[in-house]
Order: structure tokens, then C-alpha cells, then sequence
């Protein structure tokens, strides 16, 4: 498993619990247009809005893997940022 401060360990997270049939269907539909850094978290935020828009649920998904309690609120706050910008995209264009 890649680090969770890396993009591609977003993907990897869709790979293995979203449900697909080919790969391409785990990209965000603007994938190309996005930033490299931030496509597979973008796909994750827009897939997976139950864990990834639900900071609560990330909280304890990474509480219960182990993680100590200044890993968990730095990775919170570092999923935080790019989530409110794809909120404000959201309200904005339709996906």
C-alpha cells in the first residue's frame, strides 16, 4: 500500500472498494484537465463521497488501522484542503 500523502494512494483505495469494470471508470471524468497531484484524490472525493467528504468517517478509518492521533488529524487536515476546492467545483459545474 503507497503512502496515504501520496495521490496514487487515492486510486489504489478505488481499486480495492469501488466496485469496476475496467480501470477507466475509476478516473475522474475530467481527469486529463486536473492537476496530476490531485486526479486520483479528485476520483476518490467524487466516488467515495461516504468516506471522503465525511471527515468523521476518515477520522476513524485511519484511527482503526493503527495510526497515532497527530498522524490522523495531519491527514484530516491534509484531505481538507483539496476537498473544499472540489466542493466549491461542484457547486459551480456539474461533473
Amino acid at each position: 500500500m503507497r503512502r496515504a500523502f501520496t495521490d496514487v494512494y487515492f486510486y489504489q483505495v478505488l481499486i480495492m472498494h469501488k466496485p469496476h469494470r475496467n480501470v477507466q471508470e475509476l478516473l475522474h471524468p475530467n481527469h486529463n484537465d486536473l492537476p496530476s497531484q490531485i486526479r486520483h484524490f479528485a476520483a476518490a472525493w467524487m466516488y467515495r463521497p461516504e468516506l471522503w467528504q465525511n471527515l468523521g468517517q476518515i477520522q476513524y478509518e485511519f484511527t482503526v488501522k493503527g495510526n497515532k492521533a497527530h498522524y490522523v488529524e495531519t491527514f484530516v487536515e491534509y484531505v481538507q484542503r483539496p476537498g473544499r476546492f472540489f466542493a466549491t467545483l461542484a457547486e459551480k459545474y456539474t461533473w
